[in-house]
């Protein structure tokens, strides 16, 4: 008899600390200052498709959805909407996120999709690339409430790109910016009087 109560003693508490262990996963936290209706938890009906591609007047427009996503779900519907092979991964942290881009990603393989989904057809490389950075970017911000955005590739490392330019010029182991704002650095264009309405 007191072998089964220690043996249910001891389940409980290990059951007690699964728990306990569950609540907090290291590196997905919420960022500082977030509620619980931002980062992981967040939900979104609506999903902004940014084809601004360094123009200096934005270019976003917003697809509503049947049902709400989560931030784990904003990859592969992405894919669905675009036909265009998004293939990243998102961690959260206290300051926003990682995003790394994999290897079969068009981002990475700079495949132009040509795919049935007229919207979303791209015959230029680097409009390709602006579109997939920018889209998820501002997802990733305005819809799920991320402070900040860092990319990297499929390595782990800093996301290298030489194209679309001016990337190259910049050092992108710094949270993202949107194309807009790269391209003003090198063009002179005042994004700070972008009309957003």
């Amino acid at each position: 008899m007191k072998g089964f109560v220690c043996l249910g003693l001891a389940a409980a508490m290990a059951g007690a600390l699964l728990l306990t262990s569950c609540q907090v996963q290291p590196g997905t936290e919420a960022a500082a200052g977030q509620t619980s209706e931002t980062g992981e938890s967040a939900r979104t009906g609506t999903l902004l498709m940014d084809f601004t591609a360094g123009s200096n007047v934005e270019d976003v427009r917003p697809v509503e959805l049947d049902t709400g996503i989560a931030l784990t779900d904003l990859c592969s519907t992405l894919e669905e909407i675009t036909g265009i092979q998004f293939a990243f991964t998102v961690a959260t942290d206290e300051t926003g996120c990682t995003v790394t881009w994999q290897e079969d990603s068009a981002l990475v393989q700079g495949e132009t999709p040509q795919d049935e989904k007229q919207d979303y057809v791209f015959y230029d490389d680097d409009l390709l690339r602006w579109f997939m950075l920018d889209t998820v970017w501002r997802n990733l911000t305005e819809e799920f409430g991320v402070a900040q955005v860092v990319y990297h590739g499929p390595d782990g490392a800093a996301l290298a790109l030489e194209e679309p330019w001016p990337l190259g010029d910049f050092d992108l182991s710094q949270p993202y910016r949107g194309s807009a704002w790269y391209c003003e650095q090198c063009t002179g264009w005042d994004t700070d009087s972008l009309d957003t309405d």
